[in-house]
C-alpha cells in the first residue's frame, strides 16, 4: 500500500493561515479603537475592505493548496486524482484578488501620511503622486489579471480557443511595480520625519513602525526571484515541481502589508506587554511637547490611530498659550503706562512672537 505522505502541504497551509490570523487581529484592534474613539476615517475603511478581500484570498489559497496537492512529492499523489482545471480556477481567483488587496492597503497608508500634513510641499506632492499611481495600478492590475486570457475561461482550460498574454511578462511587470511602490511608501516616512525636532530615539522608533513595509518589499523581491527561476525552465507550467512552499508567499505579502499599515496599532499592542512601547510611559518622561506636523493656521492633523498622548500635549500647548497671553497683556500695559511708544511696539512684537511660538509647540502624535 502506498503511503500518501502530505509532505510540505501542512507547512503551506500554516504559512497561509498564521499571517492572515495575525493581520486580522491587528486590523480588528485598529478598527475597534478607531470606532470607540469615534475617529473612524476613510483610510480605516479601505484597510477594512482589504482585510475582507484577504479572507476570500486565504480561503481560495487553502482550497488551491488542497486540491492541487501543493507540497506533495509528485510520486506520492494518488493516480488520477489531480484535477488541474479545478485547481487552475482557484489559482485564477488568487491572481485577481492579490492586486486590489495590496493597492487598498497602500492607498490607506498613503492617506495616513497625507493626513499628517507634512510642511514640505514636495513631500505632499510626492504623496499625492504616489496615491494616484497606486490607485491606477490597483485598477489596471486587477483588470489585467481578470482579462489575462480571452475568453476568461481559457485561463483554466487551455483547450478553449482564444489567447492569453505572456505569463512571465505579466508577473514580472506586476511584481516589479509592486516592489517600487512598496519601497517608496516605506521610505517616504523617513523624509516626513527628517526635519522634525524630536529625540533621536523617538524618531527612530516612529520611523521603524512607519517603515515596516520594507519587510513586504523584501518578500515581493523574493517572490520575483522565485518566478525568475521558475520561468527560466523549459515549459515551467509542466516542469515545475509542486513540492514547494511558493504558493503562500503572496498571502504572506498581503497579510504583512496590512500589519505594516497598522504601525500605531502594533505599537499599542506591543506596549501592553513591553513597557518601552507604551505611550502612557512616554507621557511621564517630559512635560515638553515633542514635535508637530501642523502650522498655526491649520487644524491639528490626525495621525492614523494611536494618539494617546495628543490630548496631553494639546492641553500643555493651550496652557502655555494662555500663560503667554497673560504675560503679553501685562507687558503691554506696563509699556503703555510709561508712555513710550517705541517700547510698547517692541514689547508687543516680542509678545506676539511668544504667543505664536506657544501655538507652534510640537505635539506628540505617537
Amino acid at each position: 500500500m502506498v503511503d500518501y505522505d502530505a509532505g510540505l502541504q501542512p507547512l503551506n497551509l500554516v504559512m497561509t493561515l498564521v499571517p492572515f490570523v495575525l493581520s486580522s487581529a491587528v486590523v480588528s484592534v485598529r478598527i475597534w479603537r478607531k470606532i470607540s474613539k469615534r475617529n473612524f476615517a476613510t483610510d480605516d475603511l479601505l484597510i477594512a475592505v482589504a482585510q475582507i478581500l484577504a479572507i476570500e484570498l486565504t480561503v481560495a489559497t487553502c482550497i488551491f493548496i488542497k486540491i492541487s496537492y501543493t507540497g506533495y512529492q509528485p510520486e506520492r499523489i494518488p493516480a488520477g486524482i489531480l484535477n488541474k482545471i479545478e485547481a487552475s480556477k482557484w489559482r485564477f481567483i488568487n491572481a485577481v484578488l492579490h492586486n486590489p488587496i495590496l493597492a487598498l492597503i497602500k492607498v490607506s497608508f498613503i492617506m495616513t501620511l497625507i493626513n499628517l500634513q507634512a510642511p514640505s510641499i514636495w513631500i505632499r506632492a510626492s504623496l499625492w503622486t504616489l496615491f494616484a499611481v497606486n490607485a491606477m495600478f490597483g485598477i489596471a492590475g486587477t483588470l489585467v489579471a481578470l482579462l489575462n486570457c480571452r475568453p476568461i475561461p481559457r485561463f483554466w482550460d487551455r483547450t478553449i480557443p482564444g489567447s492569453c498574454m505572456n505569463t512571465a511578462h505579466y508577473i514580472y511587470g506586476t511584481i516589479s511595480v509592486t516592489i517600487i511602490t512598496d519601497a517608496m511608501v516605506s521610505i517616504i516616512p523617513v523624509f516626513v520625519l527628517f526635519g522634525l525636532q524630536m529625540p533621536r530615539k523617538t524618531k527612530i522608533l516612529i520611523v521603524s513602525f512607519l517603515s515596516l513595509g520594507l519587510v513586504v518589499t523584501a518578500i515581493a523581491s523574493y517572490r520575483l526571484s522565485v518566478f525568475v527561476r521558475v520561468f527560466s525552465m523549459a515549459n515551467p507550467l509542466q516542469n515545475e515541481s509542486i513540492y514547494n512552499v511558493r504558493t503562500p508567499l503572496s498571502n504572506i505579502e498581503a497579510s504583512l502589508a496590512a500589519v505594516a499599515a497598522c504601525g500605531p496599532t502594533l505599537k499599542y499592542l506591543l506596549g501592553l506587554v513591553i513597557p518601552v512601547f507604551s505611550s502612557s510611559r512616554s507621557k511621564t518622561r517630559s512635560e515638553t511637547p515633542q514635535w508637530t506636523m501642523v502650522t498655526p493656521n491649520q487644524p491639528m492633523s490626525r495621525f492614523h490611530e494611536a494618539n494617546e498622548t495628543a490630548t496631553h500635549w494639546v492641553n500643555n500647548t493651550k496652557r502655555t498659550s494662555i500663560e503667554m497671553s497673560d504675560v503679553s497683556e501685562r507687558t503691554k500695559k506696563t509699556a503703555a503706562g510709561d508712555g513710550n511708544g517705541s517700547i510698547r511696539t517692541a514689547t508687543s512684537t516680542l509678545a506676539d512672537r511668544s504667543i505664536k511660538a506657544s501655538y507652534e509647540k510640537p505635539r506628540s502624535l505617537v
